[in-house]
């Protein structure tokens, strides 16, 4: 017997919690290295996937669902490229590393953004509709997210 649309719905929801903690703990380590609005922004965005976390657990342990997360592999290069690229960086100036920590960050927030709308498209197709209205939540803050870094990256463009 094949998987049903809601057992790969609550696999997605399993990938999509690792993911959530990978970025968020890949967001934090990003925060450590610089400071003013972009740290503001980034501790913003640490609270925000925290957030995001705590609903996705909620969600999935109302289906019986394990919280241990199965790991996304989309993710896991995200986080890898930025381990690379940006914490173990050598930048010349600060503005190259934040413009490098901007530019990993906005990634991360695109990821989000695809896979919650992803989701909440399909809990509301199937009549989940609790699902849906926290994982609309979880959508909302990750635009909020995203605006908030795209202000920054608008200001620092002069």
């Amino acid at each position: 017997m094949g998987r049903t649309a809601k057992d790969y719905y609550l696999d997605q929801l399993e990938e999509l919690l690792s993911a959530d903690r990978a970025s968020r703990d890949a967001t934090a380590r990003m925060a450590e290295l610089t400071d003013g609005e972009l740290k503001t922004a980034l501790d913003n965005g640490v609270c925000g996937i925290r957030e995001g976390i705590g609903i996705v657990e909620d969600v999935l342990s109302d289906h019986h669902r394990p919280l241990d997360g199965r790991r996304n592999a989309g993710m896991d290069g995200l986080v890898a490229d930025t381990e690379r690229d940006v914490i173990s960086g050598r930048f010349e100036t600060d503005d190259a590393r934040d413009d490098a920590i901007v530019m990993q960050f906005q990634r991360f927030t695109h990821f989000g953004l695809a896979s919650y709308a992803a989701l909440v498209a399909q809990a509301t197709r199937m009549g989940l509709g609790k699902d849906a209205g926290r994982l609309q939540t979880c959508l909302d803050n990750a635009r909020d997210g995203r605006d908030e870094m795209q202000k920054l990256l608008d200001k620092r463009a002069g």
